[in-house]
């Protein structure tokens, strides 16, 4: 068996916004979900990322910034060295670098995206509000940087500890399409339990090669949480067991993918572009 791990990133978390970890194990082709957990600081995280392996654990937050950016600010063009550059700053400096960025740069530049956000549908990285995507960056990826995981096409090391970075709202896509499953309107609980639904459906194994199993509390939970941090943490989950599944081949990191900028991991995700 191996444990998974999948988390639901908050880069200020506290008890009302937690950091939302989904523990399971891999035992073939079966994903068991056993606990969520709920982090309520930072130091908790670190904790988490010091925790012995063997592991590998989804996370939902950026872990690179476009490559384009790099170029423009003059960072050093090597991923443990632009992150520790830009942790140097804090999370108010380093948003206070990219609004001076942003600047004057005209509509359609002011935020650029990775290619793995392109294929992924994902926002830019660049992002402070809605969602607040570099503010997420600048305060997990120096964590794991400092936690010397091993990080597939960015940062490889000896560790038995293995990090990837997901995107839970691409895996969603695979099981209802574009709905969206966060809120209290009654048309985004209907999709949330729809979406819990399918996880533990064939549909999961024909996307994933993988079936998901669940408790019936732990799905009454997952579908009872409106703001949606518990399925993204159960996605991210599946999403790194299906990087396990492909340890053999850099964990589903393209061989060509940008060693700036990093990679989303998953089948929902297409092939770099070089």
């Amino acid at each position: 068996m191996t444990i998974v791990r999948g988390v639901d990133f908050c880069n200020a978390p506290d008890r009302r916004s937690p950091i939302v970890v989904a523990d399971c194990v891999l035992n073939g082709t079966v994903l068991t979900v056993q606990r969520l957990r709920r982090l309520t600081t930072l130091a908790d995280f670190d904790h988490l990322l010091h925790e012995p392996g063997p592991w590998i654990t989804g996370f939902d937050f950026p872990f690179g910034m476009p490559h384009r950016l790099i170029e423009m600010l003059g960072m050093p063009r090597d991923w443990s060295a632009y992150v520790a550059a830009f942790a140097a700053m804090g999370s108010a400096g380093f948003v206070h670098c990219l609004d001076d960025y942003r600047a004057g740069r005209e509509e359609g530049s002011r935020n650029h995206r990775r290619e793995t956000d392109s294929l992924a549908g994902a926002a830019s990285p660049m992002s402070t509000l809605n969602p607040p995507a570099a503010k997420m960056f600048v305060e997990g990826a120096p964590r794991l940087l400092a936690s010397g995981c091993h990080i597939p096409g960015l940062r490889p090391t000896d560790s038995d500890r293995v990090a990837v970075e997901a995107y839970p709202r691409a895996a969603a896509n695979h099981l209802i399409g574009m709905e969206s499953y966060t809120g209290p309107a009654p048309q985004a609980r209907g999709a949330l339990a729809m979406l819990v639904g399918e996880l533990v459906s064939a549909e999961t194994l024909r996307h994933y090669g993988l079936m998901v199993r669940m408790s019936d509390a732990l799905m009454a939970e997952v579908a009872r949480a409106e703001k949606g941090d518990e399925i993204d943490a159960v996605l991210c989950a599946l999403t790194a067991a299906w990087a396990w599944t492909r340890r053999a081949d850099n964990h589903g990191v393209p061989g060509n993918a940008d060693p700036l900028e990093g990679w989303i991991v998953g089948p929902a995700v297409g092939e770099s572009g070089g």
